[in-house]
């Protein structure tokens, strides 16, 4: 190239032979082709809930969910009167 040309030390590597990039798109397509496989192989092992569980856990999260927020907006509404108290605000 150019750059080359005015001895400014540049190397542009050499392109790879058509047939070897051609082998490298195989090979990629192979890796990804075997991870699919493989994970659809390990979600068979998995032992998903049932409904039933599914529908408990969920309503637990809500419910630890909304006591977490019940907590936060109790203290923080405390900790607003104190402010306003000490006149900080």
């Amino acid at each position: 190239t150019g750059l080359q040309n005015q001895r400014l030390w540049v190397r542009v590597p050499r392109r790879l032979p058509a047939s070897s990039r051609s082998d490298s798109k195989r090979a990629a397509v192979s890796r990804i082709t075997r991870f699919v496989q493989e994970a659809w192989q390990e979600l068979k092992k998995v032992t998903w809930p049932t409904p039933e569980q599914a529908r408990n856990l969920t309503i637990l999260v809500l419910a630890v969910s909304a006591a977490v927020g019940l907590y936060i907006t109790f203290f923080d509404y405390i900790f607003d009167r104190i402010a306003l108290v000490l006149n900080v605000r």
